[in-house]
């Protein structure tokens, strides 16, 4: 169960894709909410975020390349990373 508050996002999105495990920390869930906030403020309009992936498994994290010490990893400490998406925004990635 979550302990923050959030408007736009529901447990579904935040849990492990394999096993369903949730193990968010309360800020990164705040600023996950506010991030939306930002946008919907920035492009005056209601952004959708897409949640890719947040909390992970240590199988998971491993199937996906994450690190070791990734901040998506949640066995052993709250996760608060999350890899969004928007199909609101028309973004590039920049190469360096």
């Amino acid at each position: 169960m979550l302990q923050a508050k959030i408007e736009n996002f529901s447990e579904t999105e935040i849990a492990c894709k394999c096993c369903s495990k949730i193990n968010v920390s309360d800020k990164g869930l705040i600023c996950l909410q506010a991030f939306r906030y930002y946008l919907n403020n920035k492009f005056k309009k209601n952004i959708r975020l897409n949640i890719e992936s947040a909390c992970r498994c240590i199988n998971h994290n491993k199937e996906e390349g994450g690190e070791k010490l990734s901040r998506h990893e949640c066995e052993t400490k709250k996760s608060d990373a999350f890899d969004l998406t928007s199909p609101d925004i028309d973004y590039k990635i920049r190469k360096p």
